[in-house]
């Protein structure tokens, strides 16, 4: 995968094994480098479902929410990871929960960046964090970092890092 960066010069370029792309934490908060860290990826969003066409007091609808959302957040961190990394939305009590236990976000991931991830970290995609379906495989990384270069136009652009030295298994 090659990214792109206007300006510079080109002995400025470098070969990164492992994945780069266009991306930033979720929270300003939030770690943007970790040594080592456990990556988990996520396909289904993290948000309650409501239903419709059901009359339920606000005061109970709002307790549910927070009672299932508590419910996905302690199944997440029942796997430890250091980084997690969703393709739809995440709801605002969810990342508060997560950022509150140390949990880096990364949100609106592109499928293809996934299919980048799953082949370089060696994990699993989750597509239910619903389902017990046994536990799910962490990819791991030699460091995870963002950085923010800013082009001749003072434009800037954010770059999420996945560091695998000497990787096998695709660089960028």
């Amino acid at each position: 995968n090659v990214k792109k960066i206007s300006g510079g010069l080109r002995n400025e370029s470098t070969i990164i094994g492992g994945v780069v792309f266009t991306k930033n934490v979720a929270h300003k908060d939030m770690k943007t480098k970790i040594d080592n860290p456990k990556v988990l990826l996520l396909q289904c969003p993290i948000a309650y479902q409501r239903v419709e066409g059901k009359f339920v007091t606000i005061e109970s609808l709002i307790l549910q929410e927070k009672e299932y959302l508590r419910n996905v957040t302690s199944r997440i961190l029942s796997l430890a990871p250091d980084v997690v990394l969703v393709h739809k939305n995440v709801s605002g009590i969810a990342q508060d929960l997560l950022r509150t236990h140390g949990i880096t976000l990364v949100l609106d991931v592109k499928l293809s960046v996934f299919e980048r991830l799953q082949r370089c970290l060696r994990c699993d995609i989750v597509t239910s964090i619903d389902s017990n379906i046994g536990r799910p495989k962490l990819g791991i990384c030699k460091r995870f970092y963002t950085k923010t270069f800013t082009d001749a136009n003072a434009a800037s652009k954010t770059l999420m890092f996945f560091d695998i030295p000497y990787s096998q298994r695709g660089c960028s």
